[in-house]
């Protein structure tokens, strides 16, 4: 019998994500990591940017979300993104790329209805593209999150 690998919707959606968000440099190209990033999600405010390779520290306008229109221009560009299934694959951290990764090998996958708010498709998981969500996907999605995973700075 084929092991079941099960997923349960935890409610998380995009913006619990955004406390760190890896992105490339500005200056010396390698991962940089912005902080406090909520306001990326409006228009006013700065993100506070930190490269432990070359040393910059300063305040940066948005992270570039590829397939996300902003209305101010974004001055960073996610580290974590590859192509995928014809699109592209991208994780704002290793948190958020560690629950696409659980999400996509589950070939069982749960959502419990809310005691206050009944069903709601508001989570980070539910709101996937659909070309993510797909069983004949799953395979090549996996292999684009490992190529990602390598990706990832050490943090020792």
């Amino acid at each position: 019998m084929k092991d079941v690998k099960r997923y349960v919707d935890t409610r998380e959606w995009v913006g619990s994500f955004v406390d760190e968000i890896l992105v490339i440099c500005p200056r010396c190209q390698r991962c940089a990591t912005a902080r406090n990033a909520k306001p990326m999600y409006s228009n006013a405010g700065k993100i506070d940017l930190v490269c432990p390779d070359c040393g910059l520290a300063r305040k940066a306008i948005g992270v570039d979300l590829p397939g996300y229109r902003r209305s101010t221009p974004s001055e960073l560009k996610l580290w974590l993104q590859t192509p995928c299934c014809g699109d592209i694959l991208w994780a704002l951290n290793a948190r958020q790329l560690e629950t696409i990764k659980s999400y996509v090998e589950a070939n069982l996958r749960e959502q419990h209805k809310h005691p206050e708010y009944g069903w709601h498709n508001n989570s980070f998981v539910s709101r996937l593209p659909k070309w993510i969500q797909k069983a004949n996907h799953r395979e090549e999605v996996l292999k684009c999150v490992e190529r990602l995973e390598q990706k990832l700075p050490n943090m020792s």
